[in-house]
């Protein structure tokens, strides 16, 4: 079966009415919504400008300095000193390193134990001054 439409009549000719109506709704919120021309924002900016006391810093490419990668603190070794063998300062378990640990523990452990030391007082004092208020109320 096939539909067709009798000749002379327009596809919309139905529906003219309420196109209209909304083209006329389209265009009248459109024009609503202008609130300013072009030339009040510009006299406003324009008074704006003139009421600036200072301009704004402006930055150019001579103001700034070209960036520059950090050397690595590690050089890589030429190619003859990768052939040649790493030679070590003593032995794996030597005393001189186990020295030097116990060096770094020991100081590790002053440090640190002055500083719990410290807090501990604190604490302390807190607690007392949180009982003395606790039993004056």
């Amino acid at each position: 079966m096939r539909l067709h439409r009798p000749r002379g009549r327009h596809v919309f000719a139905g529906h003219l009415p309420s196109l209209a109506a909304a083209l006329l709704i389209v265009a009248s919120t459109s024009l609503v919504g202008r609130g300013q021309t072009l030339t009040d924002v510009a006299k406003k900016e324009a008074e704006r400008r003139q009421g600036v006391a200072t301009p704004a810093k402006v930055y150019t490419n001579a103001d700034t300095k070209p960036f520059e990668r950090d050397k690595p603190s590690v050089s890589t070794p030429s190619p003859s000193e990768r052939d040649q063998p790493i030679q070590a300062s003593g032995p794996v378990g030597s005393t001189s390193s186990k020295s030097s640990m116990e060096d770094m523990r020991e100081r590790a452990e002053a440090m640190f134990g002055a500083r719990l030391s410290q807090l501990d007082g604190e604490g302390r004092r807190k607690n007392d001054e949180y009982r003395s208020v606790s039993a004056a109320a």
